[in-house]
Formats: C-alpha cells, structure tokens, sequence
C-alpha cells in the first residue's frame, strides 16, 4: 500500500507542541509517516515561550477569549501544505480546502485555552467544513465539553475519542535494590509554565512527605522540574528530598524512573505525559479524580486516585478547568491541608507495602501496553481515521 504523509502542525510556525504529539512522529499508524517543522526549537518565538514566563498572556488570552488568535487561525490561508494527504492540527482550528483533523484536551484549547464566549461560533463554523474530517478529543471527559460548548448537529460523526499513549517499556526491570523507597514528581522543563507549578499538587507532595519522613526511614523525594524560589526556600533544610531542576537527558529521565517507586502526582489537571510514562515503568501513581483522570485509573487497581474537596470549584459551568482565574488558584490553597492529607495518606499505603505497590505498578503497565490506552489500540484508531479522511 502506498504511503502516505501526514503533516503535524502546531498552533503557530515554530511553536512547539505538547511531548505526546511527538509520539504520532515516532509511532505513526502503519502506511503513514508524520512529520513536522523539524526546526521548532530554533524558532525564536519557541525560544521565547521556553523561555520566559507567559502565564501574564496566558491569562491575557483568557479574558480576552483568544479573539485574536481564533481570527488569525481562523482565516489567514494555509500555504504550502499540498503536497501532503492529511493536515493534523494540534489544539487549534485552521482555514484549508485539504483534509484536516484536529485534537485537543478540552474543547476550550481551541481557543488558546481562554473564555470562548466570543470565539464558539468561529470555531463552530470551522469545526463544520467539508475539509474538517475528524475531531479527536482525548477522553470522554474532553468529548462531553464539545457538547456542553457548542451546538453539535452534524458534527456528531466526526467526533472520536483518541487517546494518547506512550511507548511501551516492555523490557524494563526496576533497579532498585538500596532499600530506600523513592518517590518521584516529574514537571515541566519549561520555563513559560514555572509559575503553574502550584496546579501540579507539588505543595502537598512536599508536606506530605515532610510529615512521613518524622515516621519513616529510608524515604527520598525526587523532584525532577523547574521550580520556584519559594519551593526552593521551603525544601532547603529538609533532608532526602533531591531537586533537579536543571534539563536531564533522556537516559537520566529513564534512570530515575527505573529507581523510583512511587510517583505521586496529585495535580488539578488533566493526565499528563509524566503519569502515563510512570505507568508504563511499572509505577504505582497516585492522581486526582479531576477532569477525565477517572477513565485512566481505576482506582486502588492501577493506581490511587484522590478526589479533592469541592471539585466544583476548579471547573466553570460547562465542567472545564478555570485554570487561569483567581478562584482557581484560591481554591487550590483553600484545599491545601485536607489534600495534603489525602495525598500522605496514599503514599503511607504504599509506603508500608511493597506487595501493593508491585501489583498497583504491574497493572498500570499493563494499561500503557494493552487495551484502550495502549499504543497498538491508538493507531488502530487513528489508521481508520485517517484512512477515511483521505479516501
């Protein structure tokens, strides 16, 4: 069969994509190869986002409702793309006769993440071309906020969960034999996002593991992110917790993971890259039930989940995150002693039995290799997709 090409576009030309879109690069459904703009790290606007704190456009973009950026995607003509067979727009919508298909996390990614009072009925009518073949949000959780969102008639066809994996580690064995049992948070390298650290749960994670210390022995924390002053300030005197925050390469990344034994990542977010890569190490996680994560992990199985007090309160009315308002933050310190709570009391769990961990670990493994989020299981969706998209 011939081959065929997909192009993987970010939102804007030499900006980089979320990790997981590069996994479509590396493990392309058969009969297609997926490229991309192979120079995004040296484009200065990628060199900037990296760089330097944007959560102040962030929120710019959020009460704004992204209008800017919608129009400019919206009907600024692609050039260059015809000698492709497929265009896959990551989280954003674009203007072309050529066959697309788009994912994202939650619907409002669409519109860079912000209030899409203003911005519905663009995207609505984008959403709704010929050229538009598939929309692929990643979880139920994302598919029910298209609904809540926009008016759905005659898209209903074109909407088709396709969730994201990582590859397999199928032949990795843990190498941890020092008798220290290691905890293991993993954030991001990305300097744009530093500030959003504190949505990532890392306060609780870190009291949480102060408390346990005063009962335990032999416990480390490793902290493998960029970090604030103010958690540097809060962790300097507190032994066996170990920050990395400077970039690692992937080996180093693969070492820690094969060294850890439990991966706490209690963040009000959706599922990341990090929880799924844990998993696929054979590491027990322990996450919050928020926003989709429910549908990864079964709680107590393959993993632990947390449910936070008043949930309600990170969420708007349609059930997506408010990440970038006040409230959402406010809510997130008002939770911080009860979640600190729940969080030291699933890592004491796991903490005082190896047999759980072993069993939790095995059979997260298993989710990343088998079943519905397991790599085969994605392509076999996107091959089908695709295929129908370019016939």
């Amino acid at each position: 069969m011939l081959m065929k090409t997909v192009f993987l576009k970010p939102r804007f030309k030499g900006m980089s994509m979320h990790a997981l879109n590069f996994e479509l690069i590396t493990n392309p459904p058969e009969n297609y190869k997926v490229i991309t703009n192979q120079i995004l790290q040296k484009k200065k606007i990628n060199q900037l986002h990296r760089k330097y704190d944007n959560n102040i456009i962030k929120k710019i973009f959020h009460y704004t409702g992204g209008l800017p950026y919608i129009i400019t995607q919206s009907t600024l003509p692609l050039k260059g793309y015809d000698k492709y067979d497929l265009i896959y727009a990551s989280q954003h919508v674009i203007n072309t006769k050529k066959p697309w298909v788009v994912d994202f996390e939650y619907f409002d990614a669409l519109s860079a993440y912000s209030d899409i009072t203003l911005t519905k009925k663009i995207i609505e009518k984008k959403l709704k071309t010929k050229s538009c073949k598939a929309i692929l949000p990643h979880s139920e959780f994302g598919k029910s906020t298209i609904f809540k969102s926009i008016n759905c008639k005659g898209l209903e066809d074109k909407i088709k969960v396709m969730r994201y994996s990582v590859t397999p580690k199928k032949n990795e064995l843990k190498k941890n034999n020092d008798g220290i049992c290691r905890l293991l948070f993993v954030g991001s390298n990305n300097l744009a996002n530093i500030n959003a650290i504190e949505q990532k749960g890392i306060f609780e994670i870190i009291d949480a593991f102060i408390e346990l210390q005063k009962k335990y022995d032999k416990l480390e924390l490793i902290i493998r992110s960029n970090i604030t002053q103010k958690i540097i300030d809060k962790t300097k005197k507190v032994q066996n917790i170990k920050i990395l925050n400077k970039p690692i390469s992937q080996n180093e990344l693969k070492k820690l993971y094969l060294s850890s034994d439990i991966f706490p990542h209690t963040g009000f977010e959706g599922t990341n890259r990090s929880i799924l890569e844990a998993m696929s190490y054979g590491l027990p996680v322990i996450i919050q039930s928020l926003f989709g994560n429910s549908e990864l992990i079964n709680n107590m199985q393959n993993g632990i989940l947390i449910d936070p007090p008043n949930a309600h309160k990170f969420q708007n009315k349609r059930g997506v995150p408010n990440a970038y308002s006040d409230e959402y933050i406010k809510s997130i310190r008002n939770s911080r002693s009860m979640m600190t709570k729940k969080v030291q009391e699933s890592l004491e769990l796991l903490i005082l039995n190896s047999t759980l961990r072993r069993k939790i670990g095995k059979a997260a493994k298993e989710t990343i290799e088998q079943g519905e989020f397991s790599q085969k299981n994605k392509n076999k969706v996107l091959k089908e997709i695709f295929d129908e998209a370019t016939s």
